[in-house]
């Protein structure tokens, strides 16, 4: 008898009620649908923690964009966090792409966004939130961190004949009896942590455990011969980089480790359990949380 109030409450959420939500067009928005637009798919409270400004505030100005046709809420996809409140996902519409690129000044392609949000799948939603997460927590991290800035970050969101130029490439991996395949490096994102005069690389793959071990494990061998025939310094000016994969849990991180440790030298491979940070405790990301593949210990990124 009390399921079909709640319901009707549950699914209200996601009709438009413009005339109830009166709305007039502050900077401050357009701020919020740059940092949606950055990130593609991202819940509320990334959105306040990013902004940095009054998290009631921030979240009446997302339920207006919302109301007003500048932000889809997506149906079904909501974030349950550690309080057990839950949290609504946003992405742009037409709308608001038409807004940044007239009045926002971003030199994006008109894309009828809100027809991408609607046709985009369960697992690339998932599997962009996964990015989303690490990021916003080594965002927070880096802010907090002093003597540490987040650099060079850039995602790559495509797939097949999409994916992003700038931080993919392929390369030749040799096989037994001298025959060869040739392989793509298509990362979930490369960045790099700036300390003083130094700069430390890293490629990040957000792994969904959609991959087999040998699958992932013949990725790791792209990159090691990636590297060793100066792809990476060649392309991003990264001669020296580690590759950080982020996992749904610590079964399946220890899994794709144990696979790694069949690659030699193993120091460039680097494994966590999305569990072990939070954006809530961003400084988790810096944590002794990462291990690699070369030996039993806890690392820290900022090693």
């Amino acid at each position: 008898m009390d399921q079909t109030p709640n319901t009707r409450r549950g699914f209200s959420k996601f009709l438009r009620r413009p005339e109830q939500n009166p709305i007039q067009l502050q900077t401050r928005d357009l701020e919020i649908l740059k940092l949606v637009f950055d990130y593609r798919f991202i819940p509320s409270h990334h959105v306040t923690s990013l902004i940095g400004k009054s998290e009631r505030n921030v979240l009446e100005r997302l339920k207006k964009l919302f109301h007003h046709g500048y932000l889809d809420r997506l149906a079904d996809r909501r974030i349950r966090t550690h309080s057990g409140s839950e949290k609504m996902v946003y992405a742009i519409t037409r709308k608001a792409g038409d807004l940044l690129i007239n009045e926002g000044g971003l030199d994006i392609s008109k894309v009828d966004w809100t027809l991408k949000n609607r046709t985009s799948t369960e697992r690339h939603i998932k599997h962009v939130l996964m990015v989303s997460k690490f990021r916003t927590a080594l965002t927070l991290a880096t802010e907090a961190q002093k003597g540490i800035a987040l650099g060079k970050w850039k995602e790559n969101r495509g797939s097949g004949r999409n994916v992003n130029p700038e931080i993919s490439d392929t390369v030749k991996l040799e096989l037994r009896e001298g025959k060869e395949i040739k392989l793509r490096i298509v990362p979930d994102a490369f960045f790099s942590l700036e300390e003083e005069k130094t700069e430390m690389f890293f490629f990040l793959e957000a792994d969904r455990a959609t991959m087999t071990a040998e699958r992932f494990l013949r990725k790791l061998k792209a990159y090691l011969a990636w590297w060793k025939q100066g792809g990476s310094k060649r392309k991003l000016g990264a001669e020296h980089f580690r590759i950080l994969t982020v996992t749904p849990s610590e079964k399946r991180r220890d899994n794709l480790r144990e696979a790694a440790t069949k690659i030699k030298p193993g120091g460039m491979f680097w494994f966590a359990s999305e569990k072990q940070y939070s954006v809530g405790t961003p400084e988790s990301i810096f944590g002794s949380i990462w291990l690699n593949a070369k030996d039993d210990k806890q690392h820290s990124l900022l090693e």
